[in-house]
């Protein structure tokens, strides 16, 4: 399997999470991938973790933390949570356009509990795949 991206976007509150998500991938996926992840509405360069991974920062972006939107399942949410939710699919456009490697786009929450490799087999056959999960396992 030739390389693939793996992309994830967080504000600060979901460092630990991605972290998390991080070492899954270290002791579980033996696959070669760049772990690329969207940082929202903090620097970086302010937490070790980060040091050697590859960025993408919002700088420009003055977003609330207040949690005053409310979701359709009654959840309240702030508009930096909602921003780092749905940058994604901008950010997945820009390495489509950039990039000739297939992208993985997880949840800053995601724990990856297998190898990756029948992932190779699935990408060779379809464009685009989406699996839904309604609960965790």
């Amino acid at each position: 399997m030739e390389k693939i991206i793996i992309y994830c976007s967080c504000n600060e509150d979901y460092i630990n999470r991605v972290k998390i998500l991080y070492n899954s991938l270290q002791k579980n996926v033996n696959i070669n991938y760049e772990f690329i992840v969207r940082t929202v509405g903090f620097d970086p360069k302010k937490y070790s973790f980060f040091d050697d991974k590859k960025t993408i920062q919002t700088d420009d972006v003055v977003l609330s933390k207040e949690k005053t939107l409310l979701s359709l399942d009654n959840h309240y949410y702030s508009e930096e949570q909602a921003y780092s939710a749905k940058i994604r699919f901008i950010d997945i456009f820009n390495l489509l356009n950039t990039t000739s490697y297939n992208i993985l786009s997880l949840d800053a929450d995601s724990i990856v509990r297998n190898n990756l490799d029948n992932l190779d087999n699935l990408l060779k056959h379809n464009d685009i795949l989406a699996h839904l999960v309604l609960k965790s396992a």
